[in-house]
């Protein structure tokens, strides 16, 4: 099956670098990789145990919110920034 798709030109320097060094054999095999690994990586569950203990400590945390509904929407977040920085911007 033949598409089209437009990428950014980094995309692309990136993509021929790769070809280029010999990992892949042509533009389409280095794009098809990156879509395999897009797969693999959104069906991949994080594992606690792998992660230092710090960063584990703050994933349980903010897991702990979440069920404790100690939580705040985004748009009410994006807001929030939006007032902040055009007031900031006014001031100049």
């Amino acid at each position: 099956m033949t598409i089209s798709v437009v990428i950014s030109a980094a995309a692309k320097a990136h993509a021929e670098a790769l070809v280029s060094s010999g990992r892949y054999e042509s533009l389409e095999e280095a794009v098809e990789a990156a879509i395999w690994q897009l797969e693999a990586w959104e069906d991949e569950e994080v594992d606690l145990d792998t992660l230092s203990p710090e960063h584990r400590a703050a994933v349980e945390e903010g897991l702990a919110d979440i069920e404790a509904g100690r939580v705040i929407p985004a748009d009410a977040v994006f807001d929030r920034l939006i007032a902040k920085y055009t007031a900031m911007a006014e001031k100049r």
